[in-house]
């Protein structure tokens, strides 16, 4: 796999964005998200991508990547109106 500097951090170039992939309804469809996870782990596309404004993508994240968090890189946006909010979001 092939990085490059992304604000200092060292990315691979290939990363997964989670919009409408991610944000699943019911939990019977965590466990195709696992596998989702482990085959990007195993192909070394490492750095995944979310956003509050994906829904429940976020925590389905968290729940998929538990245990694997070290081998994995994550971005993420704020997405708000007012500054209380993003300092929410933030925390």
């Amino acid at each position: 796999m092939e990085y490059r500097s992304l604000g200092g951090a060292r990315v691979p170039i290939m990363g997964m964005g989670t919009f409408r992939s991610f944000d699943v309804s019911r939990e019977t469809n965590i466990e195709s998200r696992h596998k989702i996870i482990a085959n990007c782990v195993e192909t070394g596309v490492t750095f995944i991508d979310s956003s509050p404004m994906y829904g429940r993508s976020e925590q389905v994240i968290g729940r998929t990547t538990m245990g694997q968090q070290a081998n994995l890189q994550f971005a993420t946006k704020v997405w708000t109106r007012g500054r209380r909010q993003g300092e929410a979001q933030i925390e």
